[in-house]
C-alpha cells in the first residue's frame, strides 16, 4: 500500500540530510532511470513494430507524431497534476499510468491495429512527459536539500536508463521475444518502482516548480522579445534538440532499414548512441570548466556532424557503432549548455529558461516525425541529412552561449525551475 506524506516543507538541517535524504536520492535516481527505460524500450523495438503493423516509413513518422502530440499535452497538464496531487502522489499515478499504457501498446501491436497504436502512443507520451516534469520538480527539491549540484547527474541516469532499455531490446530481439511480452515486463518494472521508490519521497504538497507559458513570457515586465542574445540561444537549442531527437527516434530504424542490419544490431547501435550521450553528460562538466561553454559545444558539434555523415555512409557494424557514439556525444550537451547559458542572469533566469525550453521541447518532439515524411520520399538514410543540416546551422548560434552576463553583487539570483 502506498503511503504519502504532505507535511509542510521546511529547510533541511544537518540532521535531516542523513538516512531520509539518502533514501530520497536513491528513489529519484530509480525514477529517472525508469523513465529512460520506458522511452528506449519503445524506440529499440521500432523495427519490429514496423514489421508487425506492416506500415511504411511515413506512417512510422505519424506514430512518432502521435507520441509527440501526447508529450506536449502532458506538459500542459503537469502543472495541474502537481498542484492537485503534489509531486509525490502525481509521480505514483503517472508512473502507474505509463505502465498501463506500455502494456496497452504491446497489446495494440500484437493485434496489429495501427489506429489503436496511435491512440495509445498519444496517452503514453502524455504520461511520460508529465512524469518527466514531476520528477524534475522532485530532483530540484532534493538538490536544494543537498545544497549541491545534483540534477545533471540525474539526467545522466536517465541516459543510463536509455542504455538499459536498449540492452533489454537487444536481448529480447536475439531471443525473438514478442513486443507484447517485452512490454509486459517493462510495465511490471514500472509498477514495482511506483510501489517501492515513490513512497520514499517525502514531498510537500504545496511545492510547485513549473515553467511559465509563452504568453506569460511576453506579458512579463521586462520583455524577453528584445533580448537578442536569448533568441540566439533559443535557436541554438532548437537546432541541437532536433538532431538529438532525430537520433533518439530514428537511429535504430535507420540501422535496420537503411543498413539492413538485424534488429538486435539496431538495438545495440541505439545503445551506443544513448550510451555516448550518458558519458557526455557525466564528463561534460569538467570539460566545460576547462575550455568554456562555447568551445566545448563547438568541438562536440563538429564530432556530431562527423558522426551523422559517417553513419549515413557506414558499410560495417563497427563503423555504425562508432558513428552512432559520435552522434550521441555530439548532441549530449547542446540542450543542457543552452539552458545553462539562458539561466545566467541575476534576476530573470526563470523566464529565460522557460522560453528557450519551449523551443527545445518543440523541436525535439515534433522534428523527428517531420523527418519521417522526408525519409519516405528520399529514403531513411538520405533523410538523416536533415539533422546534419540542423547541427550545421547550430554552429551559427554557438557564440551566444559564451556571452555571460555580468552578475551584480546586489542582485539575488532567481531560482531556476527544472525543465
Amino acid at each position: 500500500m502506498l503511503r504519502f506524506q504532505n507535511e509542510k516543507y521546511r529547510s533541511a538541517t544537518p540532521a535531516d540530510l542523513t538516512i531520509p535524504i539518502r533514501f530520497e536520492v536513491r528513489a529519484i535516481i530509480a525514477i529517472f532511470t525508469l523513465l529512460g527505460i520506458f522511452f528506449s524500450s519503445w524506440v529499440a523495438r521500432l523495427p519490429v513494430v514496423k514489421s508487425d503493423l506492416s506500415v511504411n516509413i511515413s506512417q512510422i513518422g505519424l506514430l512518432l507524431f502521435c507520441m509527440a502530440a501526447g508529450t506536449v499535452g502532458g506538459l500542459l497538464v503537469a502543472r495541474k497534476v502537481q498542484s492537485s496531487l503534489g509531486a509525490q502522489r502525481g509521480l505514483a499515478w503517472t508512473i502507474l499510468i505509463s505502465s498501463l499504457f506500455i502494456f496497452a501498446l504491446g497489446a495494440a501491436t500484437l493485434w496489429a491495429n495501427v489506429i489503436l497504436v496511435c491512440i495509445v502512443l498519444f496517452f503514453y507520451g502524455a504520461s511520460l512527459s508529465c512524469t518527466d516534469v514531476l520528477m524534475n520538480v522532485e530532483g530540484a527539491r532534493i538538490e536544494r536539500s543537498l545544497k549541491r549540484t545534483f540534477l545533471p547527474l540525474l539526467h545522466a541516469f536517465y541516459s543510463f536508463g536509455n542504455v538499459i532499455g536498449a540492452g533489454i531490446g537487444w536481448f529480447v530481439g536475439v531471443q525473438h521475444i514478442s513486443v507484447f511480452a517485452h512490454f509486459v515486463i517493462i510495465a511490471a518494472l514500472g509498477i514495482l518502482i511506483a510501489i517501492l521508490a515513490v513512497p520514499a519521497l517525502n514531498t510537500p504538497h504545496s511545492l510547485t516548480v513549473t515553467p511559465l507559458t509563452l504568453d506569460q513570457h511576453f506579458s512579463a515586465p521586462t520583455p524577453l522579445k528584445r533580448d537578442y542574445s536569448l533568441w540566439m540561444i533559443a535557436m541554438l537549442i532548437l537546432f541541437m534538440a532536433f538532431a538529438e531527437g532525430a537520433g533518439n527516434d530514428w537511429i535504430a530504424l535507420a540501422t535496420h532499414e537503411g543498413h539492413e542490419r538485424p534488429e538486435a544490431d539496431a538495438a545495440l547501435v541505439y545503445g551506443a548512441f544513448v550510451g555516448a550521450m550518458m558519458v557526455g553528460r557525466l564528463l561534460g562538466g569538467p570539460f566545460v570548466d576547462l575550455v568554456g561553454r562555447a568551445s566545448a559545444l563547438l568541438a562536440l558539434t563538429i564530432v556530431g556532424l562527423a558522426g551523422i555523415a559517417l553513419f549515413i555512409f557506414s558499410s560495417d557494424v563497427f563503423t555504425l557503432f562508432m558513428s552512432a557514439a559520435m552522434w550521441g556525444l555530439g548532441v549530449s550537451l547542446g540542450f543542457p549548455l543552452g539552458i545553462s547559458a539562458a539561466a545566467n542572469h541575476p534576476t530573470d533566469s526563470a523566464r529565460r529558461v522557460g522560453l528557450v525550453s519551449v523551443f527545445g521541447y518543440a523541436s525535439m518532439l515534433s522534428g523527428p516525425p517531420i523527418l519521417g515524411l522526408f525519409a519516405h520520399s528520399w529514403g531513411i538514410l538520405a533523410g538523416l541529412w536533415l539533422p546534419a543540416l540542423s547541427l550545421f546551422l547550430s554552429l551559427i548560434f554557438i557564440p551566444a552561449v559564451g556571452n555571460r552576463r555580468k552578475r551584480q553583487d546586489t542582485a539575488e539570483p532567481e531560482e531556476t525551475p527544472a525543465s
